[in-house]
């Protein structure tokens, strides 16, 4: 008992008996009134799990006689485990049955191979052993449904059906709602891999990528992975699917019309429409989290732009600032004068082309999204007695994905009809060239000005405190020499070059440092590959990562 490996479920009815019939199996036919017997034999089955009413389990009756007699010939009296159930006329006749059969004490081994067969029962005592047993593989790690049988004594040859496809429509099922219901595409891939690995890896590969780019949120690739998928998934590859795996196209077409959302859509679109369908499908983190980059993509299509640089400086210059300066109650972030006179003026350039009140109520909406983006995924010290109305909250992002929808698709078209405000939007995220002074502490021997111009171009600008041989109380004239540069280029960086005596060095860097309030570039001379590395050398960032 203790080793039991498989166990097939099935019922039997209460006729006065069972005809004999030769079932038509491989390698050889079996003759037995009993077709789950023909299936136990075949599979070399530990245990039979017999349901039935009173009637059909009364020992006294003619067919369970016949029923004794073949477990006799068959060797598997000892099998036998029979189970009284009602006729299941009842609702709680159906859920006592139920329970009866999944808390079997059967059932608790370490692993079984289970095998159904729905031939005989009362009424629908069949399909509540198909319930049970699939229930029992979905909660049991340790069950493996491996057969689903019935048998056709009218057919000719008579003959066991196997319907274990009937798990395998169950399976694919549940695999096409997890995915197109919530986005979870773990249980359809591994469905797609199981049938067609082999025979179609492009055809897996593509659709794996697909999935794991909706899963990472890659809104980006969702277009292109889903045209990719649709081009492999030709005729021949249906063909091919139909013939071989029914299944398959009973779910294909959801599939399909999944899929095709991602067709033909513009980048701001796009993420609209996978924000509401995550939105929808309870994925509510995703869809604030796309909700956000939504408002970024609304500049970067405006401006023509598509680089992360770009986005970040979107987001820095055109959303924060100035919600930050203008429309955050809290002060939450300070801005500096410059920042608050930079947030006007480019509300007052956008106020050209979109109303005032539909300003306002874009950036609101940003801070609002931004406000629940920074909560997903934190751990927040909360105050004593206080609750979040998740239901209220939901509902709150419902109202904003519909009213951001609007305001982004209107910003788009009155920006795109302002060529010159789109003109001035791009100067104002346009980058600035970056000052640099070259400072050489002593023009040494080595080549230093071709490999400086080598590495930042030949229009460098450089000044130079000593040359050739230097006396050891140069110091304070170095010192004095770096003040002076400081004051003059003071809105430059500032790329020491380091040569001679290194007292002289550390004193040229002390003096910018003080005197700018920031660390120069220290520029090391790489003689292997004549080029000069640079160094940030500033003490905070060394030790723990800070800034200046």
């Amino acid at each position: 008992m203790e080793n039991l490996k498989k166990i097939l479920i099935t019922a039997i009815g209460a006729p006065k008996n069972y005809q004999q019939v030769t079932w038509d199996e491989k390698p050889d036919p079996i003759k037995t009134p009993f077709p789950f017997l023909a299936v136990a034999s075949k599979w070399n089955v530990d245990h039979i799990l017999l349901l039935g009413t009173k009637e059909a389990l009364d020992q006294n009756r003619e067919h369970y006689q016949q029923l004794l007699d073949e477990l006799e010939r068959f060797g598997l009296k000892n099998s036998l485990s029979a189970k009284e159930i009602g006729a299941l006329n009842t609702r709680d006749e159906f859920w006592n049955a139920f329970t009866e059969v999944v808390s079997n004490r059967l059932f608790k081994r370490e692993e079984i191979d289970l095998f159904i067969d729905l031939t005989f029962g009362y009424r629908v005592q069949p399909i509540l052993i198909f319930l049970a047993a699939y229930f029992l593989r979905e909660t049991r790690p340790n069950i493996h449904l491996k057969k689903v049988t019935y048998g056709i004594k009218e057919a000719d040859p008579p003959h066991i059906l196997d319907m274990t496809e009937l798990i395998y429509l169950l399976d694919w099922l549940k695999a096409a709602q997890l995915f197109i219901h919530g986005g979870s595409a773990k249980e359809l891939v591994l469905r797609i891999k199981t049938i067609t690995n082999d025979q179609l890896p492009k055809f897996v590969e593509s659709f794996e990528d697909f999935t794991n780019a909706y899963a990472f949120n890659y809104v980006s690739y969702l277009k292109k992975k889903s045209e990719r998928f649709l081009t492999a998934k030709n005729k021949d590859v249906k063909k091919f699917l139909n013939e071989n795996y029914p299944v398959y196209s009973q779910v294909e077409p959801f599939i399909h019309d999944f899929l095709k959302i991602f067709k033909n859509k513009d980048q701001l679109s796009l993420q609209l429409n996978i924000a509401r369908r995550n939105f929808e499908e309870g994925a509510y983190a995703r869809s604030v989290l796309i909700l956000r980059e939504c408002f970024i993509t609304l500049f970067c299509k405006v401006l023509n732009q598509t680089k992360n640089k770009f986005r970040q400086k979107v987001e820095l210059v055109l959303l924060n600032r100035v919600y930050f300066a203008l429309f955050d109650e809290q002060k939450s972030i300070k801005l500096s004068v410059e920042e608050n006179r930079l947030a006007q003026e480019t509300f007052r350039i956008l106020n050209e082309a979109i109303p005032e009140k539909e300003l306002q109520r874009f950036y609101r909406l940003w801070g609002e999204i931004r406000d629940i983006r920074n909560a997903v995924g934190h751990i927040k010290n909360f105050n004593k007695g206080e609750e979040i109305d998740f239901v209220e909250l939901k509902n709150y992002l419902d109202t904003i994905l519909q009213e951001s929808k609007t305001i982004l698709l209107s910003f788009v078209s009155h920006l795109d009809t302002r060529p010159q405000v789109k003109h001035t939007l791009q100067n104002l995220l346009s980058e600035k060239e970056e000052k640099r002074l070259f400072v050489i502490v002593n023009e040494g021997i080595h080549p230093i000005l071709p490999a400086l111009r080598q590495k930042y171009g030949n229009n460098i600008k450089y000044k130079i405190l000593t040359a050739g041989n230097v006396d050891l109380d140069m110091e304070k004239t170095v010192a004095q020499q770096c003040k002076k540069i400081a004051e003059e280029y003071h809105d430059y960086q500032i790329f020491l070059v380091p040569g001679g005596y290194s007292y002289l060095s550390i004193t040229a860097y002390g003096v910018f440092q003080q005197s700018m309030g920031r660390h120069p570039i220290w520029l090391q001379y790489d003689p292997g590959q004549n080029r000069y590395v640079e160094k940030n050398l500033s003490p905070r960032r060394l030790l723990n990562g800070g800034g200046e």
